[in-house]
């Protein structure tokens, strides 16, 4: 009776352990995706929140949450069709339910790159609690401030981007095309989704490494060469000095009338009296020399112009800009700010005013220089503080075109405006 009772309980603990055999197995033969390339400090954690040590092709599981330090990325395999990379101080949990895979930013920034469609019966959504983008065959990048913002950038394909409420119903949604950004946003149960182009100037340092050599995604947002619209303006500039080459030719006519007048001189005196008219006629050309010698000195007032403009440009990023730069981290800001400036000629001045631009994660700032003709100085005049999305108050910056701003640097564009 005693040896009965050990066998069955032999038996039923080698049971219970083939039972178990799949089970542990399921979790090593499920992981489809691997954290192929961390650099910095990355950490991966379990689904208990236990620290899991980096190994090479780390296996990534449902539930597991990778986190990046300051200067440090991760690179994860979704499936060598889909590679996904985290930018520094960002964090995100990985969730998988047989065809069903998410990418849930809890905060910072994810570049996404799918090269082969999805099927039908995958799918594959960038998420935080209350946003949603579906991905399949697409590329591009999502900034994550928190719960109440997002930023959708997308190089490729298309996707579609939904706020949802509390019962994971959308209560907005926009499709997105390549070259566009949408900004997303809940705030006391309102939904809004913001969507406009954005340009080369605008992609961080850490999706640039990984689509610089794509010169098929990177052209489309080259903004076009400043010399295409130029001319038009240039060229009334450049016809001026006609009718000045043309102001001797009546000099030159003056003697004749001089020299006629010795014929009636021998007839009578009366024409004598007459002599002054011409001499009185003479002061009008003289009056109309100042002409060439006001284009000399517009000339002139230009190359001022240029090289205070100059000045400014070479320490424009040292000004302060009314941004967002106080607001996020120095390390986490400088990666997302660019400077440009534009030219725009105000009605009433004769100099363009100078705009310099710092671009912000989600505020951009604006500081005004204008050119005194009365003191030969230029001074700074006003400045404006914006969201990416909002409309600066002195209008007329408005009416700057995408491809008008410039880079600090490139003074082509400077140069050839007050040439």
């Amino acid at each position: 009776m005693g040896m009965t009772r050990k066998n069955n309980s032999v038996f039923l603990l080698f049971l219970v352990f083939v039972l178990l055999l799949p089970a542990c197995g399921s979790k090593e033969t499920a992981a489809t995706m691997h954290l192929v390339r961390a650099e910095g400090a990355v950490s991966v954690n379990d689904t208990d929140g236990a620290s899991v040590a980096l190994i090479e092709n780390l296996g990534l599981y449902s539930g597991y949450g990778v986190a990046t330090q300051a200067a440090s990325y991760g690179w994860i395999d979704l499936d060598e069709a889909k590679l996904a990379k985290m930018d520094e101080d960002s964090e995100v949990e990985i969730v998988k339910s047989d065809k069903l895979l998410e990418l849930c930013v809890q905060s910072g920034g994810l570049f996404f790159n799918v090269t082969e469609p999805l099927t039908e019966d995958e799918t594959m959504n960038i998420r935080t609690s209350t946003m949603l983008v579906g991905i399949r065959g697409t590329c591009g990048w999502v900034y994550v401030e928190d719960d109440s913002l997002m930023h959708v950038y997308l190089l490729r394909g298309k996707v579609e981007c939904s706020v949802l409420g509390g019962d994971s119903n959308a209560l907005a949604s926009e499709m997105l095309t390549a070259g566009q950004v949408a900004r997303m946003t809940l705030s006391e149960g309102t939904a809004s989704i913001v969507v406009e182009d954005f340009s080369e100037q605008d992609i961080p340092a850490f999706v640039m490494t990984e689509i610089e050599e794509d010169t098929a995604m990177i052209e489309p947002l080259q903004p076009e060469e400043p010399e295409v619209t130029e001319p038009p303006e240039t060229a009334p500039i450049d016809e001026e000095p006609a009718p000045a080459d043309e102001e001797p030719a009546p000099e030159d006519e003056e003697p004749a009338l001089a020299d006629e007048e010795p014929a009636p001189a021998d007839e009578e005196p009366t024409p004598v009296d007459e002599e002054p008219a011409p001499a009185d006629e003479e002061p009008a050309p003289t009056e109309e020399e100042p002409v060439p010698a006001e284009e000399d000195a517009g000339q002139t007032s230009n190359s001022v112009i240029l090289e205070q403009y100059k000045a400014i440009l070479e320490q424009g990023k040292s000004y302060t800009y009314n941004s967002d730069a106080a607001r996020l981290g120095e390390k986490s800001y400088e990666r997302y700010v660019t400077h440009t400036y534009a030219l725009y000629q105000e009605s009433g001045f004769s100099a363009p005013t100078l705009i310099l631009r710092q671009g912000g994660m989600d505020r951009h700032g604006y500081l005004l220089f204008r050119y005194d003709a009365d003191t030969g100085t230029t001074s700074q005049v006003g400045e404006d503080t914006v969201t990416r999305f909002e409309m600066p108050s002195h209008s007329f910056i408005n009416d700057v075109g995408w491809d008008n701003w410039h880079d600090l640097t490139d003074t082509s564009y400077l140069e050839s405006w007050l040439s």
